[in-house]
């Protein structure tokens, strides 16, 4: 379960502020996060993910308290145990697509074993980008380049990914093909997924829908 609990942010010489009591979401689900353009959604994500820390409250992940560990174990913790997928794809242009998804493992200080190879081999099969471990992002299309992307947050199995409008740059067609094939892939691996998104008609593909500006009313 992923439980936060009496959260408040603010970031540094801004007026934003994001503050609730509670937000609770069970192992295995799928959440949409929605809210218009700055409400929040980023910053929640960003602080689940433990690269922002709240002012107070207290965040678990699958049991794990990351607000009382280190930044070092918070990107430990990242690392090993979640998956990101950006809007912007975050793709490194001069690596080829094998190691832009190994590169968590290799920012892990991780061997590159044969079965972490052959593990990224079916990942770009069963998103239908087989053979492609050698192009380079520049070579891709946008969908094909997210598609990428969504293989690098599966690589080391999380417990838990986070997408932050993964969609957001890709067209109504592309953008339900790539949100499908994320769920079934995130289905087969169990993980529970959160992902920020502004496309209604995206809605009915997920088992919750979280309004961030009801989470945060709720707290007033």
């Amino acid at each position: 379960m992923i439980h936060l609990e009496n959260i408040s942010f603010t970031y540094p010489k801004s007026s934003f502020s994001l503050a609730f009591s509670s937000l609770k979401v069970e192992a295995g689900t799928h959440v949409a996060l929605i809210g218009p353009s700055g409400s929040g959604k980023s910053t929640l994500l960003n602080l689940l993910s433990g690269i922002l820390l709240p002012a107070q409250g207290d965040i678990y992940i699958h049991e794990e308290k990351i607000t009382g560990k280190t930044e070092a174990a918070r990107r430990a913790f990242r690392l090993d145990k979640i998956g990101m997928i950006f809007q912007s794809f975050a793709l490194l242009q001069y690596i080829n697509v094998e190691n832009n998804i190994m590169l968590p493992l290799l920012l892990d200080g991780q061997p590159i074993t044969k079965a972490l190879k052959e593990r990224c081999r079916e990942l770009l099969k069963s998103v239908g980008l087989e053979g492609m471990e050698s192009r380079y992002p520049a070579q891709l299309s946008q969908g094909e380049q997210q598609r990428v992307a969504i293989c690098r947050a599966l690589i080391n199995n999380p417990k838990v990914i986070l997408a932050d409008e993964p969609t957001g740059n890709l067209d109504h067609k592309n953008a339900t093909s790539v949100l499908d094939l994320m769920l079934q892939q995130v289905r087969i691996s169990g993980a529970t997924l959160i992902m920020s998104t502004h496309d209604r008609s995206l809605f009915s593909k997920f088992d919750r829908v979280v309004d961030i500006n009801e989470l945060t009313r709720e707290s007033i």
